[in-house]
């Protein structure tokens, strides 16, 4: 399983999902900037080893241990709340979507990488 992480309007991503598809391999494409609306995450510690679970708005399931592959395109997390509605809750909201996505990186070190962010 090959995960590509990206944006919604990302024409580049667009063509490898195609070329994927095309040739039958297994992928799930995970768009970070509507992760709050499209998108189920699980993740945390079970039997002391990190685990991962994204379920896509098709109802698709993609478990941590399957994925073998990231490609890490891009990332753009928008919290669910805007600083104009409430600053405090925006801020707790932005530390849980970059607390997310630091986990993510552990339940997903597994993974072969291309452009692994925790490497940088």
């Amino acid at each position: 399983m090959i995960l590509l992480i990206t944006l919604e309007s990302d024409p580049h991503t667009d063509l490898v999902e195609k070329h994927l598809h095309d040739i039958g391999v297994d992928y799930f494409r995970f768009n970070t900037d509507a992760l709050s609306r499209d998108f189920a995450v699980t993740y945390g510690i079970r039997s002391s080893e990190p685990f991962l679970e994204i379920r896509g708005p098709d109802g698709t399931r993609v478990d941590g241990r399957s994925v073998s592959r990231v490609w890490y395109r891009r990332t753009r997390s928008r919290p669910p709340i805007s600083r104009t509605q409430n600053p405090h809750l925006f801020e707790y909201s932005l530390e849980e979507y970059t607390g997310f996505f630091k986990n993510m990186w552990v339940a997903l070190e597994h993974a072969r990488w291309m452009d692994n962010p925790g490497t940088v």
